[in-house]
């Protein structure tokens, strides 16, 4: 019957402070302490390789859950690390490592940008990305969501340039703590939390040639093994969409590579007979604590994603 069951595998990006009316979606301080105290309570946690090996040899328990962060935000050393280690949860934090110390994600340039612009317009016509009016909320929204929605899938060196000349155009001062340091990486795997490479840059996979893909995977992954002197034997997709995103040579990639296990965005619950190297995960957006518990307990028992 072990054999059977089923690995739910949560991503989380950021566990903010407090609610961002700006990005709404992002978990907060309140929302992610409601789903610790759930999983705390109702869920067997379990770090996301142990879980693999598990599912495969049949040891895995039931409403069995794994925790994932990707990027390396800060805030989830300061923030998620804290609310982990009081309700005992364990968690694996997929870094991309180019953003180390002082680095900050393009998109995370968009959304600074529209926040602290105060002109009533943005316009960004030169860069062949028109004017966006900024005088409510809304606005600010629709403006964040379309220009990230145009910058996602350009070259990453073509699209870092832009949100680089962005900002420079801007005048404006944009911050740069948004992302962990190296200390921090050493502060969650000293903490018992297991740590995942994500790439260097971020790009997508599917859009730039195999010797840049494989560079971005491996080089990710040495970076963070000499860094902590320990294996890293999990992987995550950038953006993480089979088929669109990444596809079956990067998948070989990083099997050769070494890495036991690798998490895709396709939703969905792991389970013996998952791909190992595709394993889907679930977003997470539950604000309350009772809506949380419910959805996953129906997770746990039914077939089908969330």
């Amino acid at each position: 019957m072990a054999r059977n069951r089923r690995l739910i595998v949560l991503v989380y990006h950021r566990v903010l402070p407090c609610a961002d009316e700006l990005v709404p979606d992002q978990t907060d301080r309140k929302a992610f302490q409601s789903h610790a105290k759930v999983l705390a309570q109702y869920f067997n946690v379990v770090p996301l390789s142990d879980g693999v090996r598990r599912m495969k040899n049949g040891t895995l328990p039931s409403r069995a859950v794994s925790i994932t962060f990707d990027d390396g935000y800060r805030d989830n050393r300061q923030i998620a690390l804290p609310l982990l280690e009081q309700y005992g949860l364990t968690a694996t934090f997929y870094i991309a490592t180019g953003f180390l110390n002082g680095g900050r994600m393009w998109n995370d340039t968009v959304i600074e940008l529209v926040r602290n612009c105060r002109d009533a317009n943005l316009d960004l016509t030169r860069w062949g990305f028109g004017t966006w009016p900024l005088r409510s909320l809304e606005d600010r929204r629709r403006a964040i969501s379309s220009i990230i929605s145009q910058l996602k899938y350009r070259d990453w060196q073509d699209r870092n340039r832009c949100v680089s000349e962005f900002e420079s155009a801007s005048g404006l001062s944009l911050p740069y703590d948004l992302m962990m340091n190296t200390e921090d990486i050493h502060t969650l795997h000293e903490s018992g939390m297991e740590i995942g490479a994500h790439t260097i840059h971020h790009p997508i996979l599917s859009k730039v040639d195999r010797e840049t893909a494989y560079a971005e995977i491996s080089n990710s992954k040495t970076f963070l093994e000499r860094m902590l002197h320990t294996k890293i034997s999990s992987f995550a997709y950038p953006n993480g969409w089979p088929g669109t995103d990444y596809d079956t040579n990067h998948v070989e990639m990083v099997r050769h590579l070494g890495f036991e296990n690798a998490v895709s965005t396709q939703p969905g619950c792991a389970n013996g007979l998952s791909d190992p190297y595709q394993l889907p995960r679930i977003g997470v957006w539950d604000r309350g604590k009772a809506k949380f518990a419910l959805r996953m307990m129906r997770q746990s028992y039914s077939i089908g994603s969330m």
